[in-house]
């Protein structure tokens, strides 16, 4: 009898903190729209409020673009007759699985780019009287043998820098820097933005190598010049951006713009080599090798084995990471916070980082939820938690403090913008506005 009431004591036990612990606060509802129908999948979704554009990935039943339609601050619906379909046929006709799985918005420049995993980032002008590109995704084709895995973007004034993960199909044939089928961190600096353009034609670089990521790399994103990259089991890595052409040499950064360096030339030549019309690409590679010229192979392509930065890349170096308490199935930063996203009801962890990438501050929350999406806006934090819908906290660097929960079908991403939650589910989009 003793030995029974010991073995249900410890399943009490294990089952008590396995299960979401009851959330204690209250977040009113003001108003909550009715599920809108994706068909498929609804999986991520963004949102550029200023356009009153929503832009959802129903994985297999493609895209969609909604228009808003409010008064008065209060969101009513979408506008029906303004929805845009891009089912998987328009995606690609000659090709039978095509698949929307995310969504990152161009707020600057109004441009959607959706992925496909191990398939394409597809670009989609949602700006009224857009042209659109003629080949509508972004090539990975002659992108380092690599698919892609997740992409992050950089959303600036006059470009958009896209940081795509990708895994290889098969190693490099020459100056290999990594293994077949491991995963890589690339680069492109996307000019071609005017909402006349309808091609890439000029865009550089169009793939810069970045650095190697093993194999269990999953989950990408950008913000504030960090780059947090999920790592699995394993944590949290995040690199830094640069904003100057720099070359990496053992464990030192060359910038070429130092003053101690008055052209490229005379830093070849501090370096012992002597070189005639070398630029400071080849310069930065030759560099790099041990032996110096003639000692390793000759790398013409931008970027390769993570030697040289162009300007608005990463700096090939770890900057900072941090193991976690489970698995990393979602990222998200604001400026030097990075929040990860745990499964196997692990919760949530917030990492706040000082100017050198050392960590300053830890705080777990969430926990006894899986956390598959978070997003912030105006001190409130939000965080997709499949069956058990969307949690909600306060937050700043110093502490997070629980609002309320709402419940909602199987949530796979959310957003909040101006105290609107958007809501990816497993039945659709959700909208719902908080006080």
């Amino acid at each position: 009898m003793k030995n029974i009431i010991i073995i249900i004591c410890l399943a009490l036990l294990i089952t008590s903190c396995r299960m979401p612990s009851d959330p204690h606060g209250e977040i009113k509802i003001i108003n909550r729209v009715d599920i809108i129908d994706t068909g498929g999948n609804c999986l991520d979704v963004d949102v550029d409020i200023m356009d009153s554009t929503i832009v959802v990935a129903a994985n297999y039943n493609g895209y969609f673009i909604y228009k808003i339609n409010s008064a008065n601050g209060i969101i009513k619906g979408i506008q029906p007759d303004k929805t845009i379909h891009v089912s998987p046929d328009d995606m690609f006709e000659s090709q039978g699985d095509n698949r929307a799985q995310t969504v990152d918005l161009s707020i600057n420049h109004d441009i959607a780019f959706i992925m496909d995993q191990y398939d394409h980032i597809w670009l989609y002008k949602y700006g009224e009287n857009a042209s659109q590109y003629l080949d509508n995704f972004l090539d990975e084709s002659n992108c380092y043998s690599g698919t892609w895995l997740d992409v992050a973007i950089d959303d600036q004034l006059d470009k958009i820098g896209v940081f795509s993960l990708i895994k290889h199909n098969a190693a490099e044939e020459s100056g290999a820097s990594y293994l077949e089928y491991s995963t890589s961190l690339v680069w492109s600096n996307l000019e071609s933005i005017d909402y006349q353009s309808t091609s890439f034609d000029g865009d550089e670089p169009d793939c810069e190598y970045i650095m190697n990521q093993g194999v269990i790399a999953n989950k990408v994103f950008f913000d504030s010049g960090l780059l947090s990259l999920s790592y699995g089991e394993l944590g949290v890595r995040v690199l830094k951006q640069t904003d100057l052409d720099i070359c990496l040499v053992g464990s030192d950064i060359v910038d070429f713009e130092d003053e101690d360096y008055k052209s490229y030339d005379d830093f070849c030549i501090e370096n012992h080599m002597i070189l005639s019309e070398v630029d400071y690409k080849n310069c930065c590679e030759v560099a790099a090798c041990p032996g110096g010229v003639g000692q390793c192979p000759w790398l013409s392509e931008e970027g390769l084995g993570g030697v040289f930065s162009s300007a608005g890349g990463m700096i090939p170096k770890i900057y900072a990471e941090f193991d976690t308490n489970g698995e990393v199935d979602a990222i998200f930063s604001s400026s030097n916070i990075i929040f990860s996203g745990l499964s196997n009801s692990n919760g949530c962890v917030m990492t706040v980082l000082d100017e050198n990438g050392m960590i300053t501050n830890s705080i777990k929350f969430a926990e006894g939820y899986s956390i598959k999406g978070i997003h912030q806006d105006l001190g409130l934090l939000v965080l997709a938690a499949g069956h058990d819908g969307v949690l909600i906290y306060g937050w700043d660097q110093n502490s997070v403090s629980f609002r309320g929960r709402i419940k909602t079908s199987y949530a796979n991403s959310v957003k909040i913008v101006k105290k609107n939650i958007f809501i990816a589910t497993e039945d659709g989009l959700e909208i719902i506005q908080i006080d």
